[in-house]
């Protein structure tokens, strides 16, 4: 088959649930249609170059699998496999999101990504995105077993004790077999830093991206001649999406929001008004509601007071 965009209001409507909870993220409603379908005509354009990523969308197009494409403005950049009300495989993009990386060296190779600073940044073109959650889509084609929660690429996250021995044994296996560090191992240990050996469990599957990292991203940002993440962490992003006068999500999350506000406004002028009709101790800040109570706290709390 070949990729079905998603204009906003369908969109909207069949991956409803997901794009509520991204709100979060910044979404602010979608491009229509013919502007996604523009943006992938200009991503094989810019990409051409790329064995790696014409490979890859030449696979998804291929494919008898059908591939959903949302672009959004704002949003949370992912690819699902079992999305909305149909379960569909679909990639969400922000296509007005604005990346770049921290680039490292060999003395920061295995930092913590929580620990790793660097405040040297370098720009990450937004369809170097774009293809990592096509490389998804093509490894869930390839392979749909990884998506399942069951399944190799999530037991690392639901198991933590297969977690850290699948990931022991793999660094331990590396250092091993490779006593002088090669670029090679360099490289692969890198995936596998004190973050993914158990001492912090990450929320993503380390498998999938490191296999997607490898056989994917990094191959068409060399073959690009452009910078790579060493690391998955070691991204940066906002975006300067604008807001969609369309989206009803947007617009509901808006009002439910200002409702919000405004349900803390109320409280919070109730919790005055009964503050100022409160009693004041003449010997501390306490406040009470009526005499008896204050006569109380003073008889407990300043006895040499009020013996």
């Amino acid at each position: 088959m070949t990729i079905r965009f998603y204009g906003e209001a369908e969109a909207e409507d069949i991956f409803g649930e997901e794009l509520k909870n991204w709100i979060s993220f910044g979404y602010k409603g979608c491009h229509s249609k013919v502007e996604s379908t523009v943006e992938i005509e200009n991503l094989k354009e810019w990409a051409k170059e790329s064995k790696t990523a014409m490979d890859i969308m030449r696979f998804i197009i291929n494919s008898p699998t059908e591939i959903g494409f949302v672009g959004m403005k704002g949003g949370f950049q992912c690819f699902g496999s079992g999305e909305g009300k149909y379960g569909s495989a679909v990639v969400f993009i922000d296509l007005d999101a604005i990346l770049s990386i921290r680039p490292r060296t060999s003395e920061t190779m295995h930092t913590l990504p929580t620990s790793f600073i660097n405040p040297m940044t370098v720009k990450m073109d937004n369809k170097i995105a774009i293809l990592h959650e096509f490389g998804h889509a093509k490894q869930w084609i390839e392979n749909p077993i990884l998506f399942i929660p069951t399944g190799k690429g999530a037991d690392h996250r639901s198991n933590p004790s297969v977690f850290r021995d699948a990931i022991r044994a793999k660094a331990n296996n590396l250092t091993s077999t490779s006593p002088v560090p090669t670029p090679r191992s360099v490289q692969s240990l890198s995936e596998y830093n004190a973050q993914s050996v158990g001492i912090e469990r990450p929320t993503w599957s380390v498998y999938i991206e490191s296999d997607n990292m490898a056989r994917h991203e990094r191959p068409i940002c060399k073959e690009l001649g452009l910078p790579y993440r060493d690391n998955y962490g070691d991204i940066n992003g906002t975006s300067h999406g604008q807001i969609s006068p369309t989206s009803k999500i947007y617009q509901e999350a808006i009002i439910s929001i200002e409702r919000e506000k405004a349900a803390e406004a109320e409280k919070e002028r109730r919790r005055l008004e009964l503050d100022n009709k409160r009693i004041p101790c003449p010997l501390c800040d306490a406040k009470f509601r009526s005499n008896m109570l204050l006569n109380r706290h003073i008889t407990a709390s300043h006895p040499l007071i009020h013996p």
